[in-house]
């Protein structure tokens, strides 16, 4: 999933979401607070980081891996 690359390399090689917003029980758009990161079963073919928040991208984390390869099946 994403461009191969692993969430630390970046932007410009991992992939990523941004400007992330929910829906609230009012119907309203707000943001995501409190993120959180859930274990993933093979972290030599997968990962995410952490979310972040920044004042041009609003919520957002990167994420990716090689996924399907010789060592990840």
């Amino acid at each position: 999933m994403g461009s191969g690359r692993f969430p630390e390399t970046g932007f410009g090689a991992a992939a990523y979401e941004r400007s992330l917003r929910m829906i609230s029980p009012e119907n309203a758009w707000q943001p995501i607070t409190g993120g959180q990161i859930f274990a993933v079963e093979r972290p030599d073919c997968y990962l995410h980081g952490r979310p972040d928040h920044s004042e041009s991208w609003g919520d957002y984390f990167f994420f990716g891996g090689p996924g399907r390869s010789e060592t990840c099946r």
